[in-house]
């Protein structure tokens, strides 16, 4: 989600809008808004903001939608994207079910004069249009929003304002299970409500770019230095519900980040963030295994919660995870550092995030005598001579992005630009069957 706002106080954006009433009314009648707007915004250039808006586009092409208030093209002349606004309902709907990933004008732009929301009173007609709010809410309850470029005031124009407002009945009614985010420099003002909050990027502008591009699943190193900047300014401790979600919707999840910060003998990481961050990790143990073995190192802890959690984790069968993890070895080396092999013992490989579940030798019975398809009948028993590891959950997007890396020089995925089959830790799909071999080859290098 894209907007910008002048930070002005209530008072002053009533004058501003009493203003701009006036402006579009006088323009209006006399045929000239369209020249204005012309004039106005056809010759801006994105040099000041053109990273910010380059990352921008490449989150694009992961099938996040961009939704502006702006009138102007700049995300246009920099992503080679094409506009849409409001009062295009059919392409608008597409957009909004990720069929076509061109940028959103809620507020219309300079093109169409017609569109553009400034005054009084097209601020009460968008506001009481029903597609454009019904488009607003569907964004609103189907995901989480991002807000760029727009301060504490910003979200109170009278059409973002009443949206927000209803957003936080909604979330207070136990209906919604997304939280929004609104980008800010550390110094800005923001008083959260319902589930919106804020996310500091920085004390300057010039640094958002930088942060916007932590949110590209490109490489492990991104999202290593997003965790790392995540522990290091306290929203483990502070926020663990946000560090949570930020955990469950990570493209790769790598775990040097948290395995550095229990161990630290650093003055700055405090004995409360050490706690933090096992109380994060101990539900995802088995994506760290590693944990196990520095948690035992930390039951002795004068610290009651560290000790706490230090034991709890420790506890846990050692047998189900590998003792040791060095990326140099093979995978049958890997393998062979299970200390114990019983049905259904675990074992996630680390340098690739799957987990594998232990199936010993022995019988079953496949097919049925009473099956609808032929195919199926009769029921037999089938033998496995050999015990082995089967992956227990799908491959998901990120492991397969993963792969798409390494070996295929940065391929994108099968479904990239399609938001229904793109998120992280969906099944990828798809993919054809020599994608398939070739992946299970790498996975097992």
């Amino acid at each position: 989600m894209l907007s910008s706002s002048r930070t002005v106080g209530r008072s002053g954006l009533d004058s501003l809008l009493a203003v701009a009433e006036l402006v579009h009314g006088k323009l209006s009648k006399g045929g000239e808004l369209g020249r204005w707007l012309s004039e106005r915004f056809e010759p801006l250039s994105a040099d000041r903001d053109r990273s910010v808006i380059e990352t921008l586009g490449l989150l694009a092409k992961l099938g996040v939608p961009l939704v502006t208030t702006n009138y102007d093209s700049l995300i246009e002349s920099v992503t080679g994207l094409r506009h849409v606004t409001a009062d295009d309902p059919s392409i608008v709907m597409k957009v909004v079910r990720g069929e076509d990933r061109r940028v959103l004008h809620l507020h219309g732009h300079w093109e169409k004069p017609e569109s553009v929301v400034l005054g009084i009173r097209s601020y009460e007609a968008v506001k009481h249009h029903e597609h454009t709010q019904t488009v607003m809410k569907l964004f609103g309850v189907g995901t989480s929003l991002l807000f760029v470029g727009c301060g504490q005031e910003g979200l109170n124009d009278p059409n973002w304002g009443p949206f927000l407002n209803w957003l936080v009945d909604f979330d207070t009614a136990g209906q919604h299970e997304h939280r929004h985010y609104v980008l800010l420099r550390d110094s800005d003002p923001f008083e959260q409500r319902g589930r919106i909050f804020a996310l500091r990027y920085g004390p300057d502008f010039a640094d958002l770019a930088g942060f916007l591009k932590l949110l590209l699943p490109e490489s492990r190193q991104h999202c290593a230095d997003f965790f790392a900047a995540m522990l290091n300014v306290g929203v483990a401790e502070r926020d663990p519900g946000l560090a949570d979600q930020c955990l469950n919707e990570a493209m790769v999840f790598v775990p040097e980040p948290f395995l550095k910060v229990p161990r630290s003998k650093t003055k700055n990481v405090t004995s409360e963030r050490r706690a933090a961050v096992l109380r994060l990790r101990r539900s995802r143990v088995e994506q760290a295994p590693r944990l196990i073995e520095i948690c035992r190192q930390l039951e002795a802890s004068e610290d009651s919660r560290m000790a706490s959690f230090a034991k709890e984790i420790g506890s846990l069968s050692w047998g189900t995870f590998p003792t040791c993890y060095t990326a140099e070895l093979s995978f049958e080396e890997r393998k062979a550092t299970i200390a114990e092999r019983q049905p259904g013992s675990l074992w996630t490989d680390e340098r690739t995030g799957i987990t594998y579940v232990w199936i010993p030798a022995g019988q079953f019975v496949m097919g049925s005598d009473h099956a609808h398809r032929d195919d199926e009948k009769p029921s037999h028993w089938v033998t496995i001579s050999k015990p082995f590891w089967l992956g227990r959950y799908p491959v998901t997007n990120a492991q397969y992005l993963m792969y798409l890396q390494v070996a295929k020089s940065g391929e994108h995925l099968p479904k990239w630009n399609d938001r229904r089959f793109n998120q992280p830790e969906q099944p990828v799909v798809g993919v054809s069957w020599h994608d398939a071999k070739a992946f299970a080859k790498w996975a097992q290098a």
